[in-house]
């Protein structure tokens, strides 16, 4: 055996390989940011002090767009809690909750009455 060859190893339990030791100290990877909170239409409208049919307008609208504030799988909604969210919501125009408080309701017409039933 030459001096350059290296021991054999008969415990493996501190043999470590280097990805490993990397994920676990954390070292070369860039901080993840928080992971926003997940809320449900009733959460959210609760959260903002709006009703539920509001939320629904502001979607409709797409003042909340699909994939960036809120997400859709199957019939279950929820929307991501981030300051995005709430940076978007004060720059709308109208401001969101001021335009639907001011338009006007329209009544519905039964149409003319059938006289000759």
């Amino acid at each position: 055996m030459t001096s350059n060859s290296l021991p054999l190893l008969t415990d493996y339990s501190q043999v470590q390989p280097k990805s490993v030791g990397l994920l676990m100290s954390g070292a070369g990877s860039p901080p993840q940011p928080p992971m926003p909170e997940m809320l449900t239409v009733e959460q959210f409208s609760q959260r903002l002090q709006v009703s539920r049919a509001t939320v629904f307008v502001w979607i409709q609208k797409n003042i909340l767009c699909q994939g960036k504030h809120y997400f859709k799988i199957g019939r279950v909604l929820r929307i991501l809690w981030t300051k995005e969210l709430l940076e978007s919501l004060s720059q709308a125009p109208g401001h969101a909750t001021r335009e639907l408080e001011s338009a006007p309701r329209q009544k519905k017409s039964s149409g003319p009455l059938n006289w000759d039933y």
